[in-house]
């Protein structure tokens, strides 16, 4: 009698390892069995790599020691109001001069130019920008008092802003304008 049950709890165990191998080939057979992955096809940049991008270095000549970065959002952060205003990223960078003064630039990237004429518009009105020069030289912008400019290139709206008064706030903005255009043109 007791070499049968002793016999049974072998039998019994052996029956459970043999399951067990039997559900892990199962398991790799079909593991093995399942469609190869199909590579995605290349996407766009998204907009959080191209609000990456368009951070310009330091420009030489405006004295900028430090780059600071205030704020970087993406629609996915804030989608009912990036999706209502038909923006894609934004961001707010501030340069820091020697002398303490910084140029303040805000940049939004939206999905088209038609949102961004529609965020142009809300945010800079005709008739606040009656005193308002034009940015000139081919730029599409203005510069009001040495206190803020702004320029767009394609669906990018800068906006530089001056604190203490840095010189040279319109020179600053071409050059972050001229700096956006060539990302934008490098963007596949």
């Amino acid at each position: 009698m007791q070499l049968v049950c002793l016999f049974s709890h072998k039998v019994e165990a052996v029956r459970q390892i043999c399951l067990c191998f039997l559900v892990v080939g199962l398991f790799v057979g079909f593991a093995g069995c399942a469609p190869e992955s199909v590579p995605e096809e290349p996407k766009t940049e998204s907009a959080a790599s191209l609000i990456e991008r368009l951070r310009m270095s330091a420009p030489a000549g405006f004295g900028v020691q430090k780059i600071e970065i205030k704020s970087v959002v993406q629609a996915a952060q804030a989608p009912e109001l990036f999706t209502r205003e038909g923006l894609e990223s934004s961001a707010y960078y501030k340069y820091w001069r020697a002398d303490g003064a910084a140029y303040k630039v805000r940049l939004n990237v939206y999905e088209s130019v038609a949102d961004l004429e529609q965020g142009w518009e809300k945010r800079f009105p005709s008739v606040s920008l009656a005193t308002a020069e034009p940015m000139g030289d081919g730029y599409r912008g203005f510069v009001q008092r040495d206190k803020i400019a702004a320029a767009s290139v394609d669906a990018v709206l800068i906006e530089v802003s001056a604190s203490k008064q840095p010189d040279r706030l319109a020179d600053f903005t071409r050059a972050y304008a001229d700096y956006v255009e060539q990302v934008l043109a490098s963007t596949p």
